[in-house]
């Protein structure tokens, strides 16, 4: 019998090709097992509460600032002292509720990220306007 070696075997054409194929796919397979999720937890910190839905994103900066992102366009808003400690209270009550089961998230038709006890948490919540 007679032993053949790598350089052997792709020296042939064929299996040249056969060989690059077979590592174009395990290079994709692995690309999509082990990819980042684009949707994964934002990174924000633990002065600012940030509200998703879709493409939309609103940061709540506890110094005031608010920034406001869609697809197409990024604009910017200043808020008082007292609407930012209002809604930083009333979205932490919200989120205590919501993660001791007090209330439920239904469809998570906007998704909250803020810090709870140090914690980064999402709340899914429906907010009306």
């Amino acid at each position: 019998m007679k032993k053949k070696n790598i350089l052997n075997i792709l020296s042939n054409p064929s299996h040249l090709g056969i060989a690059v194929i077979g590592l174009i796919l395990l290079v994709l397979i692995f690309s999509l097992v082990f990819r980042g999720n684009k949707d994964a937890e934002p990174t924000i910190t633990k002065d600012q509460i940030q509200i998703v839905k879709g493409e939309e994103v609103i940061t709540i900066n506890h110094n005031g600032l608010v920034e406001y992102k869609s697809k197409d366009k990024v604009y910017y808003e200043t808020w008082d002292t007292s609407q930012i400690n209002s809604f930083f209270s009333i979205m932490e009550q919200k989120a205590r509720d919501y993660l001791a089961g007090k209330v439920s998230g239904g469809d998570c038709g906007y998704k909250v990220f803020m810090f709870v006890d140090g914690k980064l948490v999402t709340v899914c919540m429906e907010i009306y306007l």
